[in-house]
């Protein structure tokens, strides 16, 4: 799990410049597909990921796609 750190803070680190409250859904969907879903097919290519790594950089897309108005409840597909 130590060997993949890297590739979960750079996830997170392309999302924390933007604010996933301020796009729509679809604009959240279209960064997801264009940033987050091609660094990790290019290791997977290359790599077996462990489980746990799959399912670190899942949990970072579904936090981000979900987030946005607290005020608003959001139904989770």
């Amino acid at each position: 799990m130590k060997d993949w750190l890297p590739l979960i803070d750079k996830s997170n680190k392309r999302l924390d410049v933007w604010k996933g409250g301020t796009l729509s859904l679809a604009g959240r969907t279209t960064l997801i597909s264009s940033s987050l879903n091609n660094s990790p097919m290019y290791h997977m290519s290359v790599y077996l990921l462990p489980k746990s790594t799959m399912y670190q950089l899942d949990k970072i897309r579904r936090t981000f796609f979900w987030q946005g108005e607290e005020q608003k409840r959001s139904i989770i597909w």
